[in-house]
Formats: structure tokens, C-alpha cells, sequence
């Protein structure tokens, strides 16, 4: 995207490039937070009239999708173009930090996104962050090591179909986990998956056909019980 002079200075500075003051630790690449929120509710207001009138966003032409086949193809050749240069770059897909080698974000990025997946908004990045270091960067189930953008994955303690569901914007609900783990707890709550899976260590035949000797499923026990 091409910023206008001023733009780009207060951008080059850490500075928001709307309003002019620090971008902030919760700020975006290019804005501070009271301004990237008010333009992604502006982007939003606008998308969702466009859609009610069957435009297209971009062009506004008629379409019954958000986005005609002509301006969806200019995305995507877009994306792919940007995706490549940066991946050439080694940087970051939103900015010219040093991306994970397991992403195409930084760190920053990479939170940011997985905060509008989950919450619909980046602001709870910082959040993200700070409970995986109260992790320690481990999941919260297993304790295996975690690694941004490969394996991470957010889990409902209180899953979604549960009638004691807090909602979406719970932050206390939600811990990381592993993704595989996370596959196979679905939509149990906390404690039913863990009885379940010790209901796994006490009953489940070992590699060589007998059970886990007792010491082995004493020593899973503890484990899924700290």
C-alpha cells in the first residue's frame, strides 16, 4: 500500500500513521490501538453494506459474494505476490520484522492473527502472549513444549457446546495446548477429558498387548492430575 509522505514518516518513527502518537506494545504496524480499532469497525461498518446492497467491497459492482471473481483474482495475486517477496525477505507477511521460521508472521503478527481467529479482534495478542509465558510455553495438559505457529493451539476448558459456556470473550476459559491434544479433547470439558484419559492409563493395553504395570499408570495419573 502506498502512504502519503506524512504517513509514512510518523510510520518509519513507531508513530501512528492516523493520528500521529506511539503506536504502543498493543498498537498495530501502523496504528496505535484507539485508531487500528476504530478503522477495522469503519472497514467492518463498511463491508457489511456492501454486502446488504449484493456490491462487491472493493469495486462495488454487482455481486452476490463479498468480493466479484474480478477483484477476488486481484486479491489473491496479491497476496501470493507479497507472500513470496517477504518470504524471500525473510520477513514478516504485516511487517519487516524477522518472521518464525514455523510462520509467516513474527511473533507480534502471529498473536495478533490468531487473537482475531479466536477473538475477533488482535487487542487480546498482548493477552495471548502473556498466559502462554505463564505456561511457560508449555501446554497446559501434557507440559510438551509449545512452538508459535506450529503445533500451538487455544482450548475452551468449558467447550463451546457445554450449557455452562461463559462465551466467546471468557480469557479466563481459554489455555494453550497442543493442537493434536487439542483434536482429541473436541468439545469434552477439562475434567471429562481428563478422566477420560486416565480412564485410557488404567485401561488401555501397551505396546505388547498387556496393560500399563501399575507403577506406569500411577506415574500418568500424577501427571494429568497437576
Amino acid at each position: 500500500m502506498a502512504y502519503a509522505p506524512l504517513e509514512r514518516s510518523r510510520i518509519e518513527g513507531g508513530l501512528c500513521k492516523s493520528c500521529g502518537s506511539p503506536r504502543g506494545d498493543d498498537g498495530t504496524s501502523i496504528r496505535c490501538r484507539r485508531c487500528a480499532d476504530e478503522a477495522a469497525e469503519k472497514s467492518q461498518a463498511h463491508r457489511d453494506k456492501m454486502r446488504a446492497s449484493r456490491l462487491c467491497i472493493d469495486c462495488r459492482s454487482v455481486s452476490d459474494t463479498a468480493y466479484c471473481g474480478e477483484c477476488r483474482d486481484k486479491r489473491s495475486h496479491h497476496r501470493k505476490a507479497r507472500k513470496a517477496r517477504k518470504e524471500k525477505l525473510g520477513q514478516c507477511y504485516d511487517c519487516t520484522g524477522d518472521r518464525l521460521a514455523t510462520t509467516i508472521y513474527c511473533l507480534k503478527h502471529w498473536a495478533e492473527n490468531t487473537a482475531r481467529n479466536q477473538f475477533r479482534s488482535s487487542s487480546y495478542a498482548t493477552q495471548l502472549l502473556e498466559l502462554a509465558e505463564r505456561q511457560n510455553w508449555k501446554c497446559y495438559y501434557t507440559g510438551q513444549p509449545l512452538t508459535p505457529g506450529l503445533d500451538m493451539s487455544l482450548d475452551h476448558k468449558i467447550a463451546k457446546a457445554d450449557p455452562d459456556y461463559p462465551g466467546d470473550f471468557a480469557f479466563d476459559n481459554v489455555v494453550w495446548t497442543t493442537r493434536q491434544l487439542n483434536a482429541v479433547k473436541g468439545a469434552m470439558s477439562a475434567g471429562d477429558f481428563i478422566a477420560f484419559c486416565k480412564a485410557v492409563a488404567d485401561n488401555a493395553p501397551g505396546v505388547d498387548g498387556r496393560g500399563y504395570a501399575p507403577d506406569e499408570a500411577r506415574t500418568i495419573h500424577l501427571r494429568l492430575a497437576a
